[in-house]
């Protein structure tokens, strides 16, 4: 357009040569009577003026075009070849199908044995990524061919992953749910950004003339499509349903976001063609269609993904509520913080140790939760709290050494560096010795205590100092406080114990279920 202005204004430039040209022939004639000198001196003035109209200003940029082209996707586009190169990507027959079937025993080994780097590595080989973008594509171009093909070879993708993973995970003797698979049962808000940031990403790359490789193998890390779906084989194979409906509903999310971002960044950022249709009314059908397939895949994602939302604000309106009225100077309250979110009543539910609050203060607790700076209206506030002390440490810890573990937040920092000094000195190791609990140590514990224990459903961890009454060195004894469906038996407790010190290496450990 710039080169077709400046044209316009040179042919309105040189239009008074044209009219001179058009003058009478005894002006011509008096023309080429000129002096020489003279029209040598016209030349160079009509070549200096139009240097001045052509100047370097008028072929530069502005910033307004410069910004443009930096953020234009069109740029490195390969429209002509796009359709065709999306099409053979989503083929289902010869390496694609093995690419697939590896990938999906890649994985299922990989969440068995809780192996990070072979899960990546199913991840980098999984196929699935090409038909899920070229779903979003065909229908940002109204291709109802190509939609129904990428939709078929996606869906028996589907079908061959899951089928491989129930498999395995039917012939494998490890039946226990690692800590890989129990992070893959529900989408977070997390997961659903991963989804539009993969698949505005995958789109891209699928659309450059030189395919990014780069792009599309983090594309296939960032978006984890496969472990899911194996999720979901898992608990096929072990009859628990609430594996399979997680993990497959997590891959559900994930696809129905790349998709859509997909079809967005096609139509409004790459604004690539519709398909051309001989008659009109087949346009508008395939339209039709098209839209009512969408809202069917997208209505209860976007829902899903509110919901999503919905409890992640939540979680941390609750942080905030908890950190601002629930300090106290003798008083505990244990982490991790159970917080559950449902559309009925959000529920907080703490458990604290110490000096028990009186029943003004815990009243007073609960009213601000009506305070508009939390917006907890109608969530509720549950206070496990115990007038005894003793009985959250079956008796073994008397109550004075409770309250002197349960100071102020800096008294106990202060305190807590003195006595791992002395131990070091008296016996080169604190906490019974072993490494080193840190929350996502105590994380990783209470996922593989789940997969072990079923009745366990929250895992807190302390420090008390533990002295004799003669006088003897001082320790530190690990407290683990366990949250059951059920009282824990005596065998289940010691294996617990076990348990702890083989994976934390401890000298010693106290388990208290509650």
């Amino acid at each position: 357009m710039r080169q077709i202005f400046l044209l316009m204004r040179k042919k309105k430039h040189s239009t008074p040569q044209n009219e001179n040209n058009n003058m009478p022939e005894n002006n011509e004639t008096q023309n080429n009577q000129t002096n020489p000198t003279d029209q040598q001196e016209t030349n160079h003035e009509n070549q200096t003026d139009q240097q001045e109209y052509f100047s370097q200003e008028d072929f530069e940029p502005t910033w307004q075009e410069r910004l443009k082209d930096l953020f234009s996707l069109q740029l490195d586009t390969d429209e002509a070849n796009t359709h065709a190169q999306i099409s053979k990507s989503i083929d289902f027959k010869g390496g694609n199908l093995w690419a697939l079937l590896f990938a999906a025993a890649l994985a299922s080994i990989g969440l068995n044995t809780n192996s990070v780097a072979v899960i990546i590595g199913a991840m980098l080989i999984s196929p699935l990524m090409q038909p899920i973008v070229a779903v979003g594509y065909a229908a940002a171009t109204i291709d109802l061919s190509l939609l129904r093909t990428a939709a078929r070879n996606l869906g028996l993708m589907v079908l061959v992953a899951l089928s491989a993973a129930f498999l395995y995970f039917l012939l494998t003797p490890l039946k226990e749910a690692t800590p890989e698979i129990l992070a893959r049962v529900r989408p977070t808000l997390y997961d659903v950004l991963i989804a539009i940031s993969g698949g505005a990403v995958g789109i891209i790359a699928a659309t450059q003339r030189e395919k990014n490789l780069l792009s599309l193998a983090g594309v296939a890390i960032a978006t984890a499509l496969m472990p899911p779906l194996c999720v979901a084989g898992y608990g096929l194979a072990t009859a628990q349903f609430g594996f399979f409906v997680g993990g497959f509903f997590l891959f559900f999310i994930n696809s129905v976001f790349i998709s859509l971002t997909s079809l967005l960044f096609t139509k409004f950022f790459l604004k690539f063609p519709n398909k051309t249709f001989l008659e009109p009314k087949q346009e508008q059908q395939a339209k039709y269609i098209l839209g009512g397939l969408i809202a069917l895949a997208v209505v209860p994602s976007i829902f899903t993904a509110v919901q999503v939302v919905r409890e992640a604000i939540f979680i941390n309106r609750a942080n905030f509520f908890i950190t601002d009225n629930l300090t106290f100077s003798n008083t505990t309250i244990l982490k991790p913080y159970n917080l559950q979110y449902n559309l009925d009543t959000p529920t907080i539910e703490l458990v604290l140790i110490g000096e028990p609050l009186p029943a003004q203060v815990v009243e007073n607790v609960q009213n601000k939760l009506q305070d508009a700076r939390y917006n907890l209206s109608g969530s509720k506030l549950i206070l496990r709290q115990s007038n005894n002390s003793q009985s959250y440490y079956g008796g073994q810890i008397n109550s004075s050494v409770v309250e002197s573990a349960l100071k102020t937040k800096d008294q106990i920092i202060e305190d807590q560096r003195k006595k791992i000094n002395e131990l070091e000195r008296n016996t080169g190791k604190s906490g019974g010795g072993g490494q080193a609990i840190s929350q996502q140590n105590l994380t990783s514990i209470s996922k593989k205590l789940a997969a072990l224990f079923p009745e366990v459903r929250k895992v807190a961890y302390n420090e008390m100092l533990s002295v004799s009454p003669d006088g003897g060195t001082a320790e530190l004894m690990p407290i683990f406080l366990i949250k059951t469906e059920s009282d824990l038996d005596k065998d289940t407790k010691n294996k617990i114990e076990n348990f702890l010190k083989i994976e934390l290496d401890l000298n010693a450990v106290q388990v208290i279920s509650y």
